[in-house]
C-alpha cells in the first residue's frame, strides 16, 4: 500500500496542472501583446521624429531666405542625427514676391518628409 501511494503521489507532482498552463500562457501573451504595444508606437514615432528633423531644416532654410540672402537652386544633402536628408530647393519670382519651395525627402528611402513654401516681398525701388 506505501509503494502505491508513493507512485500517485510521484505521478500528481511530476507535472504541471492545467491551470499552471494556463496561467503561464496569458502571462505570456500579455508580454508579447505589450511588446507589439511597444513596437508599434516606436515605429509610428519614428515619422514623426522625421518631421521634426524636416522643421529643424525648414526654419534654417527659411530665415536665410527672409533675410534676403539669395538662395541658390539644387539639391544639397543634408546629415542630421545620423541621417541623410535631400533638400530640393527651388525659387521663383513673380511681380513683388520671390518665393522659395523646400521639398525635403529621407534620402534612404525617397519619402518626402516635408514641402515647405517661403514668401518674400521684394522691393522694385
Amino acid at each position: 500500500m506505501k509503494l502505491s501511494n508513493q507512485l500517485t503521489r510521484q505521478t500528481a507532482e511530476s507535472g504541471f496542472s492545467l491551470v499552471e498552463i494556463l496561467v503561464a500562457a496569458v502571462i505570456f501573451a500579455g508580454v508579447f501583446l505589450l511588446l507589439f504595444t511597444m513596437l508599434g508606437r516606436v515605429l509610428s514615432n519614428s515619422s514623426g521624429a522625421d518631421q521634426l528633423r524636416a522643421a529643424s531644416i525648414a526654419d534654417i532654410r527659411l530665415a536665410q531666405f527672409h533675410a534676403g540672402l539669395d538662395y541658390a537652386e539644387g539639391t544639397e544633402l543634408l546629415d542630421l542625427d545620423g541621417i541623410r536628408f535631400q533638400v530640393v530647393a527651388t525659387t521663383e519670382t513673380k511681380e513683388q514676391r520671390a518665393v522659395l519651395r523646400l521639398t525635403i525627402c529621407r534620402e534612404s528611402t525617397g519619402d518626402t518628409v516635408a514641402t515647405v513654401y517661403g514668401i518674400r516681398y521684394v522691393r522694385t525701388d
